[in-house]
């Protein structure tokens, strides 16, 4: 999956992290990457399914879910590599994943 989003939501990100890799510091300007925390993917739509569902007794669709929380700026940092951004991933860290999520989801869902 592909984060879409418009250009000027992405050069907000660009601005909050102050035009540096999140990872490692180095300068990237405009054209740095954007790294899911949580990652995009079929198995973390269900795991949020399962999240949601068991955390909040609410029910999304699978793009809202994509929108909404993967998508959120909350969970995108700028990076300057794909090293870099395979470092950010912290889907396998529970407490830290589970943590993001419930911020997500009690600012935009609830």
């Amino acid at each position: 999956m592909v984060c879409r989003m418009t250009e000027d939501e992405r050069y907000e990100i660009i601005v909050r992290d102050r035009f540096v890799c999140q990872r490692c510091g180095k300068p990237v300007g405009v054209y740095g990457q954007l790294a899911h925390r949580v990652k995009s993917g079929k198995g973390t739509l269900k795991f949020i399914e399962n999240f949601l569902q068991q955390n909040y007794n609410k029910v999304l669709t699978k793009k809202d879910i994509k929108n909404k929380i993967i998508d959120n700026k909350k969970n995108l940092v700028l990076t300057c590599s794909l090293a870099c951004n395979d470092s950010y991933n912290i889907f396998n860290r529970p407490m830290e994943r589970d943590e993001l999520l419930r911020e997500i989801i009690e600012e935009v869902i609830l």
